[in-house]
């Protein structure tokens, strides 16, 4: 009878437990975009998951897409902090069960290297390499109340960022900007460098370009 019992809660617990990933899912392919008003859209997938939102979402902390005016001299950057209902809601499929109209809570920590806004009388476009770092709940029956958690996994990610910024005017040898875009295309780890990979590869590019010219200055030098 014991037997029995232990048998039936095992596959209830089975059964109740939700999707959980023991490591990181990496997304690899995608997008995402952040507006003037640090709202988050994206569209991510990888390995058995797919997630969707439409920047429905609370605002988030993104200090380089809310600036007003933005000023020639400040530090920008591609990214922001987003937690819990800031996550919004969407659709999604994981390890083949697909939810629609789900709601989305946990954290996304996106960062990039920091840029500086020249002093300048055109429009401003950066292209940095950009870092995600996060986890990600289901909820239902929204983001907003989740009291049920269908899945939940850690998720990383990396990609090319773009920022854009429109100029205004100068005043008084400030160049003021606005904020118009900022944008995440997702790369899949396995098939592109690593940013830090692509800058020692173009550091040993110009370092191998120095010790040819010095060589073949020697040589012309002895000739």
């Amino acid at each position: 009878m014991s037997k029995v019992v232990i048998g039936l809660f095992a596959l209830a617990m089975f059964v109740v437990t939700p999707s959980v990933y023991a490591d990181p899912a990496v997304i690899t392919s995608g997008s995402a975009s952040i507006n003037n008003n640090a709202r988050l859209s994206y569209n991510i997938a990888g390995q058995n998951f797919s997630i969707a939102t439409n920047g429905n979402g609370e605002t988030g902390n993104a200090p380089s897409a809310t600036c007003s005016p933005c000023v020639s001299g400040m530090n920008v950057s591609a990214g922001g902090f987003f937690v819990d209902t800031s996550l919004g809601s969407g659709n999604a499929t994981v390890n083949g069960v697909t939810y629609t109209n789900i709601g989305f809570s946990g954290t996304f920590s996106i960062g990039s290297q920091l840029s500086t806004l020249p002093l300048g009388t055109s429009d401003v476009t950066f292209i940095v390499p950009f870092q995600l770092v996060g986890n990600i709940i289901g909820c239902q029956p929204d983001h907003i109340s989740c009291i049920t958690q269908p899945f939940s996994m850690d998720v990383v990610g990396q990609g090319i960022a773009t920022l854009r910024y429109r100029y205004d005017i100068t005043v008084n040898g400030v160049a003021l900007y606005t904020f118009q875009s900022m944008t995440f295309v997702f790369q899949d780890p396995a098939a592109a460098p690593e940013p830090l990979t692509i800058s020692l590869l173009a550091t040993g590019l110009v370092g191998v370009g120095v010790k040819l010219r010095s060589r073949r200055r020697r040589s012309e030098f002895k000739s």
